[in-house]
């Protein structure tokens, strides 16, 4: 009877542990928004977790130099140049049960405004439009 007693008690207190673990699962992801210029370039994110997780980016432009990984890291997220509009993409990193999903949305400037001058006419240039002023002589 003892002996039973003491096998349901060891059992109840491996399965509490396997829930406290369960529970315990943490992933956190800073900063939760990068910004960048239209040029190709990179930035960092950090990763604080005591579980596994990857990471995956739906967009082209946008890559993340770790995929999958376990505990804390640094992933570098990388752009490349943007000739037109501003655009965004969305990063997500989670755990294999996908019980925790965090998202960094990465936002990308459209390129820059141009200026020129023809004939005392300015004109500056969008990736959208071109706008010109006349500019009279004092």
């Amino acid at each position: 009877m003892k002996r039973i007693l003491l096998i349901s008690c060891v059992f109840c207190l491996i399965q509490s542990c396997s829930d406290d673990e369960k529970a315990a699962l943490d992933l956190n992801v800073t900063p939760s928004v990068l910004e960048f210029d239209n040029t190709e370039s990179t930035k960092k994110i950090y990763i604080t977790s005591n579980t596994q997780w990857a990471s995956s980016c739906e967009q082209e432009w946008c890559s993340v130099s770790v995929i999958q990984k376990s505990g804390n890291d640094t992933v570098d997220v990388q752009v490349l140049e943007n000739s037109g509009d501003e655009r965004i993409a969305y990063i997500s990193f989670g755990n294999p049960e996908k019980t925790i999903i965090k998202t960094v949305k990465v936002v990308q400037k459209a390129k820059d405004e141009n200026f020129g001058l023809v004939n005392s006419t300015a004109y500056f240039l969008r990736p959208s439009r071109v706008t010109s002023c006349f500019l009279r002589p004092r």
